[in-house]
């Protein structure tokens, strides 16, 4: 047997080994949060059963084949575990506008778009590589009637910075946070799969108007073992400053602007360490609303959403990044939750990357066709096509464009 079709054997069981496993775990979670007890079943089905306390679990699925370009030709199974326990604390210790929450996070393991595909703005939302990790543990308190809110602990910054909803029906990871921004620093932001500890200070000055500032470690996770979450405030970490002001005035409409700086010192792309950065900073633009609804009081209809970033070009690849999108609930009788969605992202590299590593491409291209379909309660599948322009706009070398094709399913058993 050839040496190419032992690596494609392997690879032909490697992928049918996790999706086997992937499919075990997700059946044992089901079963076991399905056969506990009364009073804690009320929790995950029924939050006023369950005097405060909320647990909730997801698992998610997906078959990745890249069908041309890119690397190289292949598939992979990607999966992820989210394991969710929220804590009222007016309802379990008397203590109002109390939140304490946390969040346990399992992937199987995957590099689809850093060994098959090569492009920056990553295929899937959930590629990770193995690990079973704390991801979240935070308490919040909010004061003077919601007025003011502040968070601290173990947190996500994309839960509530660079983040749209109409934005979130999209697999392709820039959709969830712009790319200029989830590039910079040591291991990225506090983002997905990393997370760092910090404070977040919330200021709602009406309805419609609020400003929000946090602060992070400046390296999430553990730069010396990925796989594990560390919260260790080291020499050199330095951190991560992030303000953002948005405007919701409702009907589906949010504007918002966000600036974001490291404190710590980088290295210069071209001249490497012997030229030092404290300006790896960068700021965005977001944007989204309803164009079109069916009924007044009604879901249903075309939502558009659109982002800009920026970021320091002596420091970081991209730039800028510019994303776009729209997505249609209920376009078909009888289908009112079904979600079709075209987006488009852009990844445009700086000058000194270009020259630091003999780079002709400017940018990278991401267009994105995806349709999410509830089809019970607790299933959801989501075909997604995806063609990528120059990925890695130059990064892995001058790769080929990649037509990339997905099937995503979601079990959440409590919903």
């Amino acid at each position: 047997m050839s040496a190419s079709r032992k690596k494609r054997e392997k690879d032909k069981m490697k992928t049918w080994l996790l999706g086997r496993r992937a499919m075990l775990l997700a059946s044992v979670m089901v079963l076991a949060l399905s056969t506990v007890d009364s009073a804690r079943a009320g929790c995950l089905e029924d939050p006023g059963a369950c005097k405060g306390i909320v647990f909730d679990a997801a698992y998610t699925g997906e078959i990745w084949g890249n069908l041309s370009g890119g690397i190289q030709t292949n598939h992979e199974y990607i999966d992820n575990l989210d394991l969710t326990m929220e804590v009222d604390m007016e309802k379990v210790a008397g203590i109002p506008g109390g939140t304490l929450f946390l969040y346990g996070l399992a992937n199987s393991g995957s590099d689809f778009s850093g060994a098959t595909v090569g492009d920056s703005q990553v295929i899937s939302n959930i590629d990770a590589e193995r690990a079973l990790r704390l991801y979240e543990a935070w308490y919040e308190q909010a004061l003077f009637d919601d007025l003011l809110s502040l968070k601290l602990g173990l947190m996500d910054l994309n839960a509530e910075f660079d983040a749209m909803e109409t934005a979130s029906l999209f697999i392709n990871g820039a959709h969830g946070i712009g790319l200029a921004f989830s590039q910079a620093g040591v291991l990225g932001p506090s983002i997905f799969p990393y997370t760092a500890a910090g404070a977040r200070l919330r200021l709602n000055f009406s309805d419609a108007l609020s400003w929000s500032t946090v602060v992070f470690d400046g390296v999430p996770g553990d730069r010396d073992n990925t796989q594990r979450t560390r919260i260790k405030f080291s020499h050199g970490d330095g951190a991560l400053i992030t303000t953002e002001v948005d405007y919701e005035p409702g009907s589906g409409i949010k504007l918002g602007a966000g600036f974001w700086h490291f404190t710590e010192h980088f290295d210069d792309l071209v001249s490497g360490s012997a030229a030092k950065h404290q300006d790896n900073s960068g700021f965005y633009l977001l944007g989204e609303f309803m164009a079109l609804r069916e009924a007044a009081d009604s879901d249903q209809g075309l939502a558009l959403f659109a982002r800009y970033g920026f970021a320091n070009e002596d420091i970081n690849q991209y730039q800028h990044y510019i994303g776009a999108g729209v997505a249609y609930t209920g376009l078909f009788p009888g289908r009112d939750e079904d979600r079709l969605g075209a987006a488009i992202g852009v990844g445009i590299n700086g000058d000194p990357f270009k020259t630091a590593n003999s780079v002709t491409q400017d940018e990278e291209i991401n267009l994105e066709f995806t349709y999410h379909a509830p089809i019970l309660p607790w299933l959801a599948l989501q075909p997604d096509l995806q063609y990528v322009i120059n990925p890695g706009a130059g990064a892995n070398g001058d790769l080929g464009d990649a037509v990339v094709l997905g099937l995503r399913f979601e079990i959440t058993p409590f919903q």
